[in-house]
């Protein structure tokens, strides 16, 4: 009876406490909410738009990117958590790529004028819509101050939605939208651009002079907005990089200049390699998350790429049969990468494996003492960096490099990897011409002037281990097949 009555009371004390919970997070979220007064007084908001505004607004846990007690994991975005073939289907594309064309005549006068006054060619602002919201097919009812309100409290970035959330409330104040039609997306993105609530007061634009910023219902002020957004990008980039104020800076038909005359004229492209060299890529932020592999495969822990990729390498090399000594005159390598992204950085990666590979097969080396006594474990014969060998732009031959480009339903917009695989078929390539060239087979790497000569003096034209040596093998891992695993 004892133990029972010490249940029941440790039971009720329990729901006690659950209850002072659920009261005090309601009462925390509030005083939140009032904390902001002060903020939003300042910023012009009358303290009756203030309430009326959060009168009755909760968190909303069904939303992504919180962090809620209790519990570890983040749900996260649908552009994150989703592979890129299904958040972005092929015949999507097409499908979008399709209605940009359509739209492109439609609304061919609106672009224009966008063009004219502020110097963004059609075909990037018409992407930036279809990116954004699909021409307007996807709108997301979201009350946005409850939405921000939520992020703000229980986010991941709680100080940048806490300043959106803020502007928001002056939106509301100016008359902007009521508490009815300010919609958007979870985090509090609006209208036809996506524009967070800052990003109106900074960047909408009033296309078609009615006196108003509507990008919620005009195509015009929409299309203008995000074309304004893209050209406060470029134009930063480039005022800093000429030391002129911004507004001494003219974009008309995707060519910027100075006001005055003086000073290089940049096209669009130079702009955006501009921009992107001093703000980095003008890309959005995410994450990849590969769909789960079908077993505990060898290599499977080295990377989150979902496919295997292939490479094939052909190597031309120039033997001394007097010295054992190789030269590699040229190198052609072409690489399964599914899609190229980015074309240059692709090629730089793949010379760069191949520049790696050739240092593992012709001089770099893990080789340790064997006279420092039992108690050292290994001590390397190379005392320093400056007496490692490894391959200098001097050695590097020439290469030839071909992508070959296979869409991976899998990978991030079809793309595979392009770290290892191209580094690997380099080395046999190097054996194998070694032995084209003077008939021996080196049957380990390096494959130095020395064991070109031993073999080249062995009657059996080879050097190398002639058995694998003794070695404790880790237990032999079986994998059931995808189909027989349980997902």
């Amino acid at each position: 009876m004892r133990l029972w009555s010490f249940l029941v009371a440790l039971l009720a004390a329990a729901a006690v406490l659950c209850g002072a919970a659920g009261a005090q997070a309601p009462d925390a979220f509030r005083s939140f909410l009032e904390a902001l007064w002060p903020e939003a007084q300042g910023m012009g908001v009358s303290r009756a738009t203030f309430d009326a505004a959060l009168r009755g607004v909760e968190p909303d846990l069904g939303l992504p990117d919180l962090v809620l007690p209790g519990k570890s994991e983040v749900k996260g975005q649908a552009e994150f958590t989703r592979t890129p073939a299904q958040y972005l289907p092929v015949a999507q594309l097409a499908r979008l790529a399709d209605q940009g064309k359509a739209l492109r005549a439609q609304h061919a006068p609106s672009l224009d004028k966008i063009e004219r006054q502020l110097g963004v060619q059609p075909q990037f602002v018409l992407a930036i819509w279809g990116r954004e919201t699909a021409f307007g097919a996807h709108r997301s009812n979201y009350y946005v101050i409850r939405a921000l309100a939520t992020q703000a409290y229980l986010g991941r970035r709680k100080e940048m939605f806490r300043n959106e959330l803020l502007h928001a409330l002056k939106m509301l104040q100016d008359g902007v939208r009521t508490r009815e039609t300010l919609t958007g997306s979870w985090a509090g993105a609006m209208g036809l651009p996506q524009f967070m609530p800052s990003e109106f007061y900074t960047l909408a634009y009033d296309l078609d002079g009615d006196g108003k910023k509507d990008i919620w219902g005009s195509v015009p002020d929409a299309l203008a907005s995000a074309a304004n957004q893209l050209r406060d990008v470029l134009v930063s980039a480039a005022a800093a990089e000429l030391d002129v104020p911004p507004d001494e800076l003219v974009l008309r038909q995707g060519v910027l200049h100075r006001r005055d005359g003086l000073g290089p004229r940049l096209t669009f492209p130079e702009l955006v390699k501009l921009a992107e060299s001093r703000d980095g890529a003008l890309t959005a932020t995410g994450s990849y998350k590969p769909p789960r592999l079908g077993g505990p495969f060898k290599g499977s822990g080295v990377g989150p790429s979902p496919a295997y990729s292939y490479s094939a390498a052909v190597v031309e090399v120039d033997v001394d049969p007097a010295t054992g000594w190789v030269t590699v005159e040229k190198v052609w390598l072409a690489h399964d990468i599914g899609r190229a992204l980015n074309p240059v950085l692709v090629h730089g990666q793949v010379e760069g494996s191949i520049y790696m590979a050739l240092g593992e097969a012709l001089m770099e080396e893990q080789e340790f003492r064997g006279d420092r006594g039992p108690r050292v474990l290994g001590v390397h014969r190379i005392p320093s960096m400056l007496e490692y060998k490894s391959p200098t732009t001097f050695e590097t031959p020439e290469i030839r490099t071909y992508l070959v480009e296979t869409l991976d339903p899998e990978g991030p917009f079809g793309a595979k990897e392009v770290g290892q695989g191209p580094l690997l078929p380099v080395i046999p390539a190097v054996a194998n011409a070694v032995h084209d060239a003077v008939g021996v087979r080196v049957d380990e790497t390096p494959i130095t002037p020395e064991k070109v000569l031993k073999a080249l003096d062995s009657a059996g034209k080879r050097h190398g281990p002639t058995k694998i040596p003794s070695y404790p093998f880790p237990r032999l891992i079986k994998v059931a097949p995808p189909w027989a695993t349980p997902i």
